[in-house]
């Protein structure tokens, strides 16, 4: 070898290890030129070296856990029994055991864990990092303690615990204790057996002693113990990596590796001084002098620094010891390696480029080149999770120190590219890793400082607290200080996306990162639940900025981009697993073969075309998994931000009811006292709600970042609108794009963001979406199960949100029918519920007595939660839009054929709903009516409450059609249908049979339910029902009433109602009648009596005909003999109420006890919620029906042989041909409806005629065959 890198190798060796010269001289004598041995040997002598100093200066400090710790044939430590390794038993069913680092997921409900490691003597600590913010109980536990599932660590004797989650210390009984605490906090446990006690500290505050005088003696054994409830998860920390904030004077239950410390310690000091060796020219000179080259100097540094790396390596990746010494020493010399200034928690600049950190870089290299691939692995591995463990803290300054320090160091690696491919291809995408960098959080104390004062408001106006324009103020604070954070999450998220000069494309960063993050994300939207529950749009937003930037650098503005459709099934990204709209891959890669083809054949793929598809394609990942679930449900849970039109906290300010039984009383003073002090303690957990949201808003629902999300929606919509021009391009489109568009457009559309001026085309770009919705909204090319239901959500709320209600109000008048039809497709055979619930959107406000936000009983009901679905309209604000009203008007009365087959629908799931819901109210009755105590199954009342629901949404919307296409169910009789007829007789059949069951006159099961007040039956109450049945009597008969003075006229729905077999007048009176809950009214029969003498003995005249016409003929025998036979029935009646007479006041006294718990009910009771113009309308059309059942009518004389005999309730004057066979008008025209066949002979039905007359009813054609009705099981 040369003699002069000889002697560069020599003056290394003496500048880095020192002067010993007889060292250096017998071993160079030995090796000679072998320079590689030489280092070898020399490298292992000085870290003898470091070993002998080591045990030298423990024997000095007489620590004897620290000696004893450090030879490896001794296992015990004074006040200590167990191995070496703390661990946990063998992983059981009940939780998940990680090994490295130790962590815990309950998988089954208050699962509890101990250590293998205990104590009795001494001092000792151990650290837990909170995965998630449930509850969770850590502390200590003696061998024999029990535990089971409700009984955890802390509800025993012999066990001691502190639950963060709920701010208590357990010990059989607990106390209010320490901090409430967050994700990612670090909850350090110690327990000191010589005085006793146990303690704890918060990311390194000391929350006091929790317990003292705890049990001593020879079974008192103490170990590290934990429960927790199902899904929450525990990262745990016995020693053998350094703790993050360590208790003074305590030991931890696994000592550090003092002796490989040391030794490490050492290799970096020598490594740094190479390295000043290798970038300092002065310093070469001062060793070399002048004549050596550089290169010479270099080729020698890089020998000593390979053998001092190899060293490096068998102290980083030991068993024990190896993740210790990279968490304590490598990242102190990785963050030595960088710009103080930039390491600063107060410098906000641009992170340094590659060039100004050559030392940092040097180091990498040397690792990648000198260490195996595993050794490089596990220091990287090692690094990055301290850097999570950092970043994860709740911090106590708004500047977030540890947060940034860890984004810093993460950066600085990410600027050395085979550090930056390992850490995207086997590091950042296990788990949440990438997302948890990148989240952050601050303590509740740091928001209380920033916001001493908040401004809220009461829901009613009628209390708010603090000055807006302060408030906001101060927010803006907060505002500025996280974007420097963004800034540092920018600069690393850059380098993630980075394309390498002269890479080929598939094998940068870039399409590394987003393959991984395509490939994770899918498989976690579809896989198991998460391990950490972070919260991860701060990480998205990030994200969705650095794409925003490298779009509109490579490519194009935001608002003018689009994915070219044909990436979706030309395998340029890996979209295998998604599902797309028209169905399953393969089979649209076979059906559209030519279409793909052609499509395939016209594309021009550039680079910069690739790079659009590439990198937007990550986009994938963020709108189907991440803005799909984490978005939009921290856009709900934020919604209730402080200063936004609907922010105002919910709070029950009205104070209980002072009268009872109309007599005033006085509320004690005990009692106001306590009603101040709950109303402080709201008004305190308002304050913190308010705090938290505002901490959410700044997070996530900055202005700038709703840019960024409008952006981000314009790709997609433009992407979609791209897609429809072909049906194979929108079949192939994938399911996530209308989620994506649903939650983002959802989202920004909340009534809390409106205050926020985002961008000028932000209409525009809602109008667009509008279009889509109401054009697809039931487009049959969507065959996806989900992405149809996703579709039906997001026109749901639409048309619940005011703003986005008058943007489809606004779209063009073509696809505003396009909507309604879509709604008004008959419901047989389709999920159809939503679909209802969307047509009572359109309608609440407009209803009879349908205004409410909250259905008034439940206003002043204490109930622990709402009872109703999360489908009841009753949660949904007053939103008619008088447009679409308008539009459902035009479209039934342009197509009756159309419109009458939804409307028999409609009736036929009122039908079954109501029937389904009585059945049920009365198995309930049943069980409650037992004398043994008998438990009802929730399942079943929450199926009872639905079928409620379903029957007062479905009369709701009868209300709507029936005030908008009243001509369908009452044509004038010359122009009258059959279906008309049929309409308006199941119309009336439905009404009196809701009417007979639910007024509280009735002797029905309704009433009797409701007076119990069964929990979990809450929404159930007449009001709903009797309002929504109110709407339909006021709109069947108001043509009637204004029409009632003219002769010609032809009352046709007043006579199909009264003719009903079912209709009792008492049930509607019952409405309006609240004195008399049983319905038992004193002169009603009397009234009933008087009436029908007065019908029978009233002189019967016809047109034409005078009481002394003498030559009537046949036709006057007729009427005498009609007459006669009304009196003789008059008269019957009169003696059978006679006979009734006596007993009524037996049967009156008996019906009032029996109903005398039960509260009578009235529309009049609720004059807050029914306008006197409804009142008015509704006692109009009760007293009109009192009127009408007056008026003289003529009973012909009944004859049974020509009834029909499949309703027996009219004339069987209908003949089917060919076959001949009789029955009633409405029975055969209500069949004809869904079936071809004959009711007896099953022949196929050509025609139907009038049997008297021979004119033609109804005319078929025989080839058209309709699908029979679902099976009303199945359809259950």
């Amino acid at each position: 070898m040369d003699s002069q890198i000889d002697h560069c190798m020599l003056r290394i060796v003496q500048h880095i290890f020192g002067e010993d010269s007889e060292v250096l001289l017998d071993l160079l004598a030995q090796h000679g030129s072998a320079w590689s041995s030489f280092l070898t040997d020399y490298i292992h002598y000085a870290l003898l070296q470091c070993e002998k100093q080591h045990w030298q200066s423990l024997l000095k400090s007489g620590n004897p856990n620290g000696i004893q710790h450090s030879l490896p044939f001794l296992q015990r430590r004074i006040g200590r029994l167990g191995p070496s390794k703390v661990g946990f038993p063998e992983k059981k069913q009940s939780y998940d055991l990680i090994p490295e680092p130790i962590a815990v997921l309950a998988k089954e409900n208050f699962v509890s864990v101990m250590a293998n490691t205990g104590v009795h003597k001494g001092r000792w600590q151990y650290e837990v990092v909170v995965g998630s913010s449930g509850v969770i109980q850590v502390g200590w536990a003696v061998a024999y303690s029990k535990f089971d599932a409700e009984r955890g660590v802390g509800d025993t004797a012999d066990s001691y615990s502190y639950d963060g989650n709920r701010q208590r210390s357990w010990n059989v009984n607990c106390r209010k204790y320490g901090d409430s605490w967050q994700s990612g906090d670090v909850i350090t446990c110690g327990i000191d057996m010589d005085k006793r006690t146990i303690s704890y500290m918060r990311n390194g505050k000391h929350l006091g002693e929790a317990f003292s005088s705890i049990a001593r003696g020879k079974d008192c054994l103490y170990f590290p113990a934990m429960s927790l409830s199902k899904h929450e998860m525990l990262v745990i920390n016995f020693g053998g990596h350094p703790l993050q904030y360590p208790m003074p004077q305590y030991n931890v239950l696994e000592a550090e590796p003092s002796l490989q410390l040391a030794q490490s310690e050492a290799c970096l000091l020598w490594l740094r001084s190479l390295s000043d060796v290798f970038f300092s020219r002065s310093l070469q000179l001062q060793l070399f002098g002048s004549g050596v080259s550089t290169g010479d100097v270099e080729g020698a540094v890089l020998s000593i620094v390979q053998a001092v790396v190899v060293a490096l390596e068998q102290l980083c990746v030991g068993e024990h010891s190896g993740a210790y010494v990279v968490q304590r020493h490598v990242m102190g010399y990785v963050e030595s390696l960088m710009p103080a200034s930039f390491m600063s928690h107060n410098d906000t600049s641009a992170p340094p480029c590659r060039e100004q950190l050559p030392e940092l870089m040097f180091f990498l290299d040397a690792v990648h080149a000198f260490m195996q691939p595993e050794s490089t692995y596990k220091i990287l591995h090692g690094l990055l999770m301290l850097a999570t463990t950092w970043s994860r803290e709740s911090s106590t300054s708004l500047l977030l120190p540890r947060h940034c320090r860890a984004v810093k160091v993460v950066t600085a690696l990410l600027l050395h590219t085979s550090t930056r491919h390992l850490m995207v291809d086997k590091l950042l995408f296990v788990g949440v890793r990438l997302q948890s960098l990148f989240c952050y959080s601050v303590d509740e104390a740091v928001m209380q400082e920033l916001l001493p004062e908040v401004h809220w408001r009461s829901q009613d106006a009628r209390l708010q607290r603090g000055d807006q324009q302060l408030f906001l103020s101060r927010l803006q604070i907060l505002h500025d200080a996280l974007k420097s954070v963004e800034k540092l999450h920018v600069a690393a998220l850059t380098l993630l996306l980075t394309v390498e000069p002269g890479v080929p494309y598939a094998r940068s960063t870039r399409a590394r990162f987003l393959d991984k993050f395509r490939n994770v994300t899918i498989k976690r939207n579809t896989g198991p639940a998460r391990l950490f529950q972070v919260p991860i749009l701060p990480f998205f937003h990030s994200l969705l900025e650095t794409l925003g930037q490298l779009w509109q650098k490579e490519l194009a503005p935001w608002q003018r981009s689009c994915i070219p459709p044909h990436v979706f099934f030309d395998n340029s990204i890996g979209l295998v697993e998604s599902n797309r709209l028209g169905g399953d891959k393969e089979y649209l890669m076979k059906t559209f073969a030519e279409e793909r083809t052609k499509a395939l054949a016209n594309k021009q793929l550039s680079y910069r075309q690739h790079c659009a598809s590439a990198g937007p394609g990550s986009l994938r990942s963020a709108g189907s998994c991440w803005v799909a679930d984490a978005g939009r449900g921290s856009v709900g849970t934020s919604a209730a931000t402080s200063d936004g039109p609907e922010s105002s906290c919910r709070m029950d300010t009205s104070m209980p009811s002072t009268s009872s039984g109309g007599e005033e009383f006085t509320v004690p003073v005990a009692v106001q006292e306590e009603l101040r002090r709950s109303l402080r303690l709201q008004e305190r957990d308002c304050d913190r709600q308010v705090r938290v949201q505002a901490w959410h808003r700044a997070v996530s629902f900055a202005p700038h970042r709703l840019a960024a999300l409008l952006n981000l929606l314009h790709i997609v919509v433009n992407t979609v609108q791209a897609s429809e021009s072909s049906e194979a391009m929108f079949a192939f489109l994938p399911d996530y794009y209308l989620e994506v568009i649903s939650h983002l457009s959802l989202g920004l559309a909340d009534s809390f963001m409106i205050d926020y001026p985002v961008v000028e085309d932000e209409s525009a770009l809602y109008r667009s979406i509008a279009v889509f919705l109401c054009r697809h909204f039931m487009d049959a090319r969507v065959r996806f199960t989900d992405s149809r239901e996703q579709l039906m959500q997001t026109v749901a709320f639409y048309v619940t949100c005011p703003t986005t209600l008058a943007v489809i109000e606004n779209v063009d008048v073509e696809s505003r029918e396009a909507l309604v039809r879509s709604l008004l497709t008959p419901y047989e055979s389709r999920v159809w519920a939503q679909n209802n619930w969307i047509l009572v959107r359109f309608w609440k406000g407009s209803g009879f007595a349908f205004r409410f936000y909250l259905s008034p009983h439940l206003k002043t009901k204490i109930t622990p939660k709402p009872s109703y679905s999360d489908n009841c309209m009753q949660l949904i604000k007053p939103c008619p839009s008088w447009v679409l009203q308008q539009v459902l008007a035009e479209v039934l009365s342009r197509d009756p054929a159309f419109s009458s087959r939804f409307i028999s629908s409609l009736l036929s799931q009122l039908n079954w709903a109501f029937s389904e819901f009585i059945g049920m109210l009365q198995e309930i009755q049943n069980f409650s009516s037992r004398v043994e105590r008998v438990f009802i199954d929730s399942r079943q009342l929450r199926i009872c409450c639905t079928c409620f629901e379903l029957t007062v949404s479905l009369l709701r919307v009868l209300e709507m059609v029936l005030c908008a296409g009243p001509q369908l169910f009452l044509a004038a009789p010359a122009s009258s249908s059959a279906q008309s007829d049929v309409l308006l007789s199941m119309l009336c059949k439905l009404l009196c049979h809701v009417m007979n069951r639910v007024s509280v006159g009735s002797s029905g099961c309704f009433t009797r339910i409701v007076s119990l007040e069964i929990p979990g039956l809450d929404s159930l109450h007449h009001f709903p029902i009797l309002t929504a049945a109110a709407g339909i009597i006021v709109a069947l008969l108001k043509k009637d009433i204004e029409n009632q003075e003219d002769p010609e006229y032809d009352p046709v729905a007043t006579k199909a109602l009264v003719s009903e077999p079912s209709f009792q007048l008492r049930s509607f009176e019952a409405l309006l009648d609240a004195h008399d809950p049983a319905g038992v009214h004193p002169t009603a029969f009397a009234d009933r009596l008087d009436a029908i003498s007065a019908i029978a003995s009233a002189p019967i005249q016809r047109p034409g005909h005078t009481r002394n016409s003498a030559a009537a003929g046949p036709a006057a025998a007729a009427t005498a003999a009609a007459a006669a036979t009304a009196a003789a029935e008059a008269m019957d009646v009169e003696e059978r109420a006679t006979e009734l007479a006596a007993a009524q006041p037996a049967a009156d006294t008996a019906a009032c006890e029996d109903m005398a718990e039960i509260p009578a009910f009235s529309l009049r009771q609720h004059p807050d919620d029914v306008s006197e113009a409804e009142l008015e309308a509704i006692s109009r059309c009760i007293a009109y029906l009192q009127q009408f059942l007056l008026r003289p009518t003529v009973t012909p004389p009944s004859d049974e042989s020509q009834d029909c005999v499949i309703c027996y309730a009219r004339r069987a004057t209908a003949q089917f041909l060919p076959c001949r066979h009789l029955s009633c008008r409405a029975c055969i025209s209500q069949h004809l409806m869904t079936h071809n066949d004959c009711f007896f002979c099953t022949g196929v039905i050509s025609s139907v005629v009038d049997s008297t007359s021979g004119d033609t009813i109804i005319s078929r054609d025989v080839s058209v065959v309709t699908e029979p009705p679902t099976d009303m099981a199945t359809r259950r």
